[in-house]
């Protein structure tokens, strides 16, 4: 994945339908078992040629972890930060909130990095900054033009609002707290009552 790959087609970051800077949350009907089962995905491209995002909330295998290492030439700080964003290989990214660093804002808050420089500047942020909004990724997913209209046909996703709170939440609640953001959402669409809280959690 490239600079010019995340920022082109702006016509489909203009359209409603577009699904650039959304969350795909696997529907709970589809089994754990299952490749995408409690997975959530983060859109970084939305074009005619398909969909292009990353997974949010699958941890980073040991080999990844490794990897990261001698990419970095440090040892990891922090295993959490880094997650693996799907199968299909490409080169490093990191979603974050520093806008100085940003090569590629997704949405207000979120932006993306894939330059080495940027990453490095990144990880010595993390290493002072406890709380900061940050995630490394590495490996992505795709579709093929018309293929996730289909799977959004058949009800094996539903599409929530990709929030930076979200979007850097605790990676092993981050399903379920999608889960409940949708219903959310489904609700207000149905009473407009604008201001029901995103997790009913927090009533």
């Amino acid at each position: 994945m490239s600079k010019n790959r995340l920022a082109t087609n702006s016509s489909h970051v203009d359209s409603d339908k577009s699904l650039l800077g959304k969350l795909l949350v696997a529907s709970p009907r589809v089994p754990m078992g299952f490749a995408h089962g409690r997975t959530v995905v983060l859109v970084l491209q939305d074009s005619d040629e398909g969909i292009f995002g990353v997974v949010l909330n699958r941890p980073a295998t040991p080999d990844m972890l490794l990897a990261w290492q001698q990419l970095a030439d440090q040892p990891t700080f922090a295993a959490e930060r880094l997650v693996s964003g799907g199968p299909v290989q490409g080169p490093v990214l990191a979603l974050h909130s520093k806008q100085e660093l940003a090569e590629v804002e997704i949405q207000g808050g979120l932006f993306v990095s894939v330059q080495q420089n940027a990453i490095e500047r990144l990880s010595e942020l993390e290493l002072s900054e406890e709380n900061s909004a940050f995630r490394i990724v590495l490996g992505a997913v795709n579709w093929e033009s018309g293929k996730l209209q289909h799977e959004l046909d058949q009800g094996s996703w539903f599409v929530v609002d990709g929030d930076p709170s979200l979007v850097f939440s605790d990676p092993t609640k981050l399903w379920e707290r999608s889960v409940r953001q949708y219903g959310a959402d489904s609700i207000r669409s149905l009473t407009g009552i604008s201001q029901f809280p995103a997790d009913p959690l927090l009533n």
